[in-house]
């Protein structure tokens, strides 16, 4: 996907765009695992603290052909 234009006959412009996780669908970690520790209850136990995936990029390019 991209766009070519012809400069001259010997060189041309070309662009292209990129997207990444466009859509910004999370993928999410493990959630924490440990119940018990020690003789109390673990707070954390079944939460989802982070995500393994980065936000939404777009990159543009534009190259020069001759």
């Amino acid at each position: 996907m991209g766009k070519d234009w012809r400069l001259k006959e010997q060189a041309s412009l070309q662009f292209r765009p990129e997207a990444f996780n466009i859509l910004d669908h999370p993928s999410l970690q493990n959630p924490g695992a440990t119940i018990f520790a020690g003789t109390g209850f673990v707070g954390t136990a079944g939460r989802i603290a982070a995500t393994n995936s980065q936000p939404h990029q777009i990159q543009l390019a534009l190259k020069l052909v001759f």
